[in-house]
């Protein structure tokens, strides 16, 4: 809810001010399934997680095995090296961190965004999703592309299919700004 009144509120300053609000809204595909788990034990280890937490998170997910039923059949039993563990109360937090690592490393060195109070905005963030904010198409663009780099190291891959893009002026709502490249 938090983040839709900073959209609203931006949007609202924007249109008074005759300036035109860039944001694209950018979904993961199988957010929380596709995580990278080798890339998120780095992330743990360089956010200072004690090595024994870090350490027992690996082994609950590399000894846990799966297997496929396919007409009735179960297939050979198999490590899964992506995602987070369904239904387990920290795979939302390991998540954040995956995206909060990602948005740092997408964001450095970038100065784009919307100025607020002499404060830098270039994102709001929701559950599985982002929110990116610009001034410009081009700003956007780059932004897009910046975080498009940043998630595929960390094995999230952008939905396309359920981007949005709006370019928020005085006159309209305009829908169809930014582009991903594979």
């Amino acid at each position: 809810m938090d983040q839709i009144f900073v959209i609203r509120q931006l949007s609202e300053k924007f249109i008074e001010k005759n300036r035109t609000l860039y944001n694209n809204f950018v979904d993961y595909q199988q957010a929380f399934d596709s995580v990278w788990q080798s890339g998120l034990w780095q992330v743990l280890r360089n956010y200072g997680i004690p090595e024994k937490l870090v350490t027992l998170l690996e082994d609950i997910h590399s000894k846990t095995l799966s297997a496929v039923r396919v007409d009735g059949e179960l297939t050979e039993w198999f490590q899964v090296t992506v995602g987070v563990r369904q239904e387990c109360n920290l795979s939302p937090y390991l998540f954040n961190l995956t995206m909060e690592a990602m948005m740092i490393q997408a964001l450095k060195n970038v100065d784009i965004g919307v100025k607020v109070s002499s404060q830098l905005i270039s994102n709001l963030r929701f559950t599985d999703g982002i929110d990116l904010i610009a001034e410009s198409q081009e700003g956007l663009q780059h932004l897009t592309d910046k975080v498009n780099e940043s998630s595929k190291r960390l094995g999230l891959k952008i939905n396309t299919k359920k981007r949005k893009t709006m370019a928020i002026s005085e006159n309209h709502v305009a829908r169809g700004y930014g582009h991903y490249s594979e």
